[in-house]
């Protein structure tokens, strides 16, 4: 599942805090980063109330679900996300993305990996 750490979508550099715009955690970016999905869960969740039609908090949590081994609920929260507004986000590798596109980007891979597990 590491192809698919889209935790790193707001890492804008190291100058920059990584939930540019957001609470401290309330993407869960550093501890989706770290592996540590206990607390990245109690941070999303705790979080969901204020975020739950926001593109990147919908990519992280999804995420979240992809790593925990629940991928048909990951599937539809990345299909939430095209039902959420469309916004840029800054990729790891500093490209510029659309959260749209990167639930169709992360989507595919949910399905090229159940198909290579089977």
């Amino acid at each position: 599942m590491n192809a698919l750490l889209f935790a790193a979508f707001l890492a804008t550099g190291a100058a920059q805090p990584a939930e540019l715009d957001y609470s401290t955690g309330a993407l869960a970016y550093q501890a989706l980063v770290t592996g540590d999905l206990s607390l990245a869960e109690r941070q999303l969740v705790g979080s969901q109330a204020a975020n739950r039609n926001d593109g990147a908090w919908l990519l992280n949590y999804g995420q979240l679900l992809a790593r925990q081994g629940r991928v048909n609920e990951a599937r539809e929260v990345f299909r939430q996300v095209d039902r959420a507004p469309d916004s840029e986000i800054v990729l790891a590798s500093g490209e510029v993305m659309g959260t749209r596109e990167v639930s169709r980007i992360a989507a595919r891979r949910l399905t090229q990996q159940s198909l290579s597990a089977r």
